[in-house]
């Protein structure tokens, strides 16, 4: 899968964006560790935040975002926000304990939410915007096992031409409602009783605390990756090109590489450029309109 037309992606330091991008930064929560804007080609990464919930790192967050672009070339708007994020989430990583850690330990007080009453979730404060991470991740990753890991394709193939629930069935042969039943069955007895049988448990206790040395883990990584990249762009801006000429051999500075994102599916996620623009551009484009298009919020 490729995306239709090139796009950007733009790193947010974490002393805060530049001004062309600080309105639309603005209207993004602050949990956020990312978010892309399909209509205008452009899509941004808050550094300081990528080792959050339910990325981890840099990677994880390009993979994720960049998902979001591919999807909106692929069928537009005609799938559920909850499904986006679920396959957004599934190309960037894989599930984890900290996965387990957070969607168990929410059933043990609240019920498991309809999938189509998660989209609004997405869009609320850190805790409950994890629990719908964590909610549309474990669906989509129980149904690649369940009907195979050529699902997602097979439904936006079916999407492009039928709605969404349509083509669900077409391609996993059976209702959505069905799916999510299963789903729903299975999740209660394998998560919810996790925590209770294990309250008083060592292992619980070992689970909880790889759970978190995980996302301390990646944490780390992310900062790690940050540092490098800060370095990187310093020899970059300091770097002097040496004409060619008798005795020397030029040095010409390359084009930032498109590059293609870590999946665990096997589908692979391209992108059109994570680097910073030739110099001859601008470095970020104009907004053209007051009142921004709502980003998609990861």
């Amino acid at each position: 899968m490729r995306a239709a037309a090139p796009y950007r992606m733009f790193l947010v330091p974490p002393e805060g964006p530049s001004e062309a991008l600080r309105r639309l930064d603005a209207g993004v929560p602050p949990w956020a560790a990312g978010y892309m804007l399909p209509a205008q080609r452009l899509g941004a990464i808050r550094t300081a935040e990528a080792g959050r919930y339910p990325y981890g790192t840099l990677e994880s967050v390009l993979a994720h975002e960049a998902t979001h672009m591919l999807l909106h070339d692929a069928v537009g708007d005609r799938l559920p926000l909850w499904f986006e994020e679920g396959v957004a989430t599934w190309q960037g990583r894989k599930w984890s304990l900290e996965d387990i850690l957070i969607y168990s330990s929410s059933l043990l007080t609240t019920d498991l939410p309809a999938l189509a009453d998660l989209d609004e979730s997405f869009h609320g404060p850190a805790a409950q915007a994890g629990r719908a991470y964590a909610a549309a991740f474990s669906f989509v990753s129980w149904s690649t096992r369940r009907y195979g890991p050529g699902l997602v394709r097979n439904v936006l193939a079916a999407a492009r031409s039928r709605p969404f629930e349509a083509a669900w069935k077409s391609a996993a042969g059976e209702t959505l409602d069905s799916s999510e039943g299963a789903w729903r069955k299975e999740s209660l007895i394998r998560y919810r009783w996790i925590p209770v049988v294990m309250a008083s448990s060592p292992l619980w206790v070992g689970i909880s605390f790889l759970a978190l040395v995980a996302g301390a883990r990646r944490r780390a990584r992310a900062k790690v990756a940050r540092e490098r990249w800060a370095d990187e762009e310093t020899e970059t801006e300091t770097e002097e090109v040496v004409p060619e000429g008798p005795g020397t051999e030029g040095a010409a500075p390359g084009s930032g590489p498109a590059g293609t994102a870590a999946s665990s599916s096997g589908l692979p996620v391209t992108t059109a450029s994570a680097s910073e623009p030739p110099a001859s551009e601008p470095p970020v484009p104009a907004i053209p309109s007051p009142e921004p298009p709502e980003p998609e919020i990861d």
